[in-house]
């Protein structure tokens, strides 16, 4: 049987929590003020230890019509990523970490990927990302195609949706710092140091270059 002062003491840590919790939300337009869908942003204490960050579940990145689907593919640090080949001819994946306009460059792993053969299940190719940061993804085969996998350190991170806009909720209160990436962004963007309180506080961001939408 539970007593009444361990119901009592839950209850509070669950009040104290929820008044602490705080909302985060982003808005991410281009140079032209139009928003920008698949912009990430990470949230990190801006003071003290960085939370531990579990692996997520396996996450599929198709190669499909000549493309990496999704564009942009979020996850944790030893997440386990999943390629699968759904095109009737071969592909490949070249992945490698450094600027995604051809800056420091350094090679992660590569994988050939067979064509699917109708009425056959696709063949996968599965390897896990352990270290935070932007992973380029192309294929050797198929110069257009390219992709991007954002390994965050944080357990608050989230992609922008087609209206521009990314919400954070259950934040610490208090000093944060906000990382924004944008994978067509040429200037660095800047660190934000943002202070949460139990109300929804909004950071708006406008990017430095015009963004298109990929055609599928």
């Amino acid at each position: 049987m539970i007593e009444r002062g361990t119901l009592m003491f839950a209850a509070s840590a669950i009040l104290a929590f929820a008044a602490q919790a705080a909302t985060l939300k982003v808005v991410v337009v281009d140079a032209d003020g139009v928003p920008v869908e698949e912009a990430v942003v990470s949230v990190l204490p801006a003071l003290g230890e960085k939370p531990k960050v579990a692996p997520g579940a396996p996450t599929v990145i198709k190669q499909e019509k000549n493309q990496f689907v999704p564009k942009v593919t979020l996850v944790t640090q030893g997440t386990k990523l999943r390629f699968q080949n759904t095109d009737p001819w071969d592909h490949h994946i070249r992945a490698t970490t450094g600027n995604q306009f051809g800056v420091d460059y350094v090679p992660l792993f590569q994988a050939r990927q067979n064509a699917t053969i109708e009425g056959k299940t696709p063949v996968t190719y599965d390897v896990a990302v352990d270290t935070a940061g932007v992973v380029l993804l192309g294929c050797h085969l198929h110069s257009s195609m390219t992709g991007y996998v954002y390994v965050s350190e944080s357990p608050w991170s989230a992609k922008t949706g087609a209206d521009g806009v990314a919400n954070l909720d259950n934040l610490p209160s208090g000093e944060v710092k906000v990382t924004l990436w944008q994978a067509n962004e040429i200037r660095v963007i800047p660190v934000k140091l943002v202070t949460l309180s139990g109300v929804i506080t909004v950071v708006n961001h406008q990017l430095s270059v015009r963004v298109r939408k990929r055609r599928i």
